[in-house]
C-alpha cells in the first residue's frame, strides 16, 4: 500500500510544475544572440530546477519551463528584459546571459 501511494505522489509530482514567475519576468523576451546587437549585457544567469523525482524522469517541456521562468525571474532581478539561452538543457541546467535592450 505504502508504495502505491509512493508511486502515484511521484506521478502526480512529475506533472507538475514548481516554479511560479515574479511579477515583471513573465515580460523578459528570450532571443537569438544575433537580436542583442544594440544591448547591453547585465550578467548571466545559471538557472537549474529538477529534472527527476524518486528516479522518474520529469517531462521535458516542464523542466525546460521551469528553466526558463527561473532565468527570467533573474534576469529581471538583474535589471535585464531579454535573455540569450548559451546552450542547451543538461541534466536539468541551462546557462543564459541577461541583457538589457531598450
Amino acid at each position: 500500500m505504502k508504495l502505491i501511494f509512493v508511486c502515484v505522489v511521484a506521478l502526480l509530482s512529475i506533472a507538475c510544475t514548481w516554479v511560479k514567475p515574479l511579477p515583471g519576468s513573465a515580460e523578459v523576451a528570450l532571443v537569438k544572440s544575433a537580436h542583442t546587437q544594440n544591448c547591453t549585457k547585465v550578467g548571466a544567469v545559471y538557472a537549474n530546477t529538477t529534472n527527476r523525482i524518486l528516479g522518474i524522469h520529469r517531462s521535458t517541456k516542464k523542466v525546460n519551463d521551469e528553466l526558463l521562468v527561473l532565468a527570467k525571474k533573474e534576469a529581471h532581478t538583474l535589471g535585464g528584459d531579454t535573455l540569450v539561452a548559451l546552450g542547451p538543457v543538461i541534466e536539468g541546467k541551462q546557462k543564459f546571459d541577461a541583457y538589457r535592450c531598450l
